[in-house]
């Protein structure tokens, strides 16, 4: 009677309990990141994600499109955000962090509109080469590129130039520092820097602190 009692007990609390919720596991990526080409107003599983996590895109329009990220059960992950070539949209899956990377936006004349998207894991090399420029722009710093000096505004606007000229090759944001960031291209000369207190050091070497301080 007593085992009878026991058991029934056991029964009642786990009915009451109900079964444990499931648990969107966590992005399965490669090293590289997984790239999703979509059609534009279609819903699409993430890649890695188990068909758990769903990307909606609305119509590309003038070189934008809203992107929605959400799980299967309705939890939003980016809310509706209007995005261009070149963005990268954090968002967080059971604590792990991602990037989504719109890659390329096409307006096609015959058939649908598309866009390819890189999911990586952590910060994406793109977003880490947009901070560093941010804070190229943001620095209280003479930029001394060929003898000429330059506001930060400036050599933000020039390094951004020399990234877009770089065409489609994806880099690292080590690589952007040391083929962009550090030398003139038709020089070959090291860009220089002049701190407040009138320090003067090597571009590439401010550059590797403030990517290694944001990397923190």
């Amino acid at each position: 009677m007593r085992s009878t009692l026991v058991v029934c007990v056991l029964f009642a609390a786990c009915a009451r309990e109900g079964p444990a919720p499931a648990v969107t596991p966590a992005l399965t990526l490669p090293p590289e990141g997984a790239r999703l080409r979509i059609s534009q107003r279609t819903t699409t599983a993430v890649p890695g994600s188990d068909d758990r996590i769903r990307v909606y895109l609305g119509d590309i329009t003038r070189g934008q499109v809203q992107l929605t990220l959400a799980e299967m059960d309705g939890t939003t992950l980016i809310a509706p955000t209007s995005v261009k070539e070149g963005d990268a949209l954090p968002f967080v899956v059971e604590k792990g962090r991602y990037v989504v990377t719109v890659i390329d936006l096409k307006n096609r004349l015959v058939g649908d509109d598309e866009a390819v998207l890189l999911f990586t894991a952590g910060r994406s090399e793109r977003s880490r080469i947009e901070a560093l420029i941010a804070a190229v722009e943001a620095a209280e710093v003479i930029f001394i590129r060929n003898d000429t000096e330059h506001d930060a505004a400036d050599a933000g606007a020039h390094l951004r130039r020399k990234w877009k000229h770089a065409g489609d090759r994806e880099l690292t944001a080590d690589e952007f520092i040391h083929n962009i960031a550090s030398a003139s291209s038709t020089t070959g000369r090291p860009y220089r820097i002049r701190e407040r207190d009138g320090a003067m050091v090597d571009a590439g070497d401010w550059m590797r602190k403030q990517l290694a301080a944001q990397d923190r």
